[in-house]
């Protein structure tokens, strides 16, 4: 009878596991596409491999292994033992994203191991030291990893979410006057947010320096200032000071663009006095 039974046991074993799959408890996925590096064991063909690496491509979370059993076996009819019984994976972009209490705006836009690792598989998450001296800053970045068994390095690309304004049409330097109906608004992520005009509010003030192409974003490199006050022009002036409020005439004895301090004459006294450039021939006293 005990002969029978371990036979039978043997025999139901085999036929129910045609082969077994283990990997970490924990799975962090560097690389959009898997392979057999995750594996801490695995026994199984090609075409179970492929299957099961091609899901855990597309999957995040916490998972079942049953669930992928499962699959397998209605999808390839064939029966495969996966262990852990239940397994965590994580994207990295969100998990490090996460660890490294990166602000709401800040992304992880691309990240790569510099060992060529498509994952990083953890027996827990308790033991896990990361580090990252200068990911308060946009650009690529290094990021430490240390486990008990070993010390990865990640580079990272950040970027933060920003709005930006984009042509709406093709506009060309004949376009001396810019107005906020030629633009359109977006939020985009980049790591160089600074490099994009960020408000219409002075757009009067500024001209093309290049073509634009519809679709094109407004960049500081795309516009100049214009020159508001010629030399020798007749201009306005606005004293504000000390609750006082004057405005008068005055000659321009430089040329300016918008915020540019320039020094004027009053046609009056013939007093001579700096002033700030705010608008097209005029100025004002601050």
């Amino acid at each position: 009878m005990k002969k029978i039974l371990a036979i039978y046991f043997l025999f139901t074993s085999y036929s129910v596991w045609s082969c077994q799959i283990e990997i970490p408890a924990f799975l962090i996925k560097i690389n959009k596409v898997q392979d057999q590096s995750i594996f801490t064991n695995n026994n199984c063909s090609d075409e179970i491999t492929n299957e099961f690496l091609s899901i855990i491509s597309t999957t995040s979370g916490k998972i079942s292994a049953k669930h992928f059993q499962n699959y397998i076996h209605e999808t390839l009819n064939k029966s495969v033992e996966i262990k852990p019984s239940v397994f965590n994976v994580f994207d990295a972009k969100d998990f490090f994203k996460e660890k490294l209490n990166l602000t709401n705006d800040t992304i992880i836009k691309n990240i790569s191991s510099i060992h060529s690792q498509s994952s990083l598989g953890l027996d827990q998450l308790k033991n896990i030291e990361i580090q990252c001296s200068k990911c308060s800053e946009l650009g690529n970045q290094n990021i430490q990893v240390k486990t008990t068994k070993q010390t990865i390095w990640l580079s990272a690309e950040l970027e933060r979410s920003h709005k930006v304004f984009f042509a709406k049409k093709d506009l060309g330097l004949n376009f001396t006057k810019l107005s906020t109906d030629l633009f359109e608004e977006k939020i985009i992520t980049s790591s160089k947010p600074q490099n994009y005009i960020k408000s219409l509010d002075h757009l009067n003030h500024l001209k093309l320096s290049r073509y634009l192409q519809k679709g094109d974003y407004l960049t500081r490199s795309s516009v100049i200032p214009k020159v508001l006050v010629k030399r020798g022009q007749q201009i306005a002036f606005k004293y504000l000071k000390n609750g006082i409020h004057l405005e008068g005439k005055a000659v321009a004895k430089g040329q300016g663009r918008f915020g540019q301090r320039i020094k004027i004459q009053n046609t009056k006294s013939n007093k001579y006095i700096w002033a700030v450039v705010d608008g097209e021939n005029s100025v004002v006293i601050k």
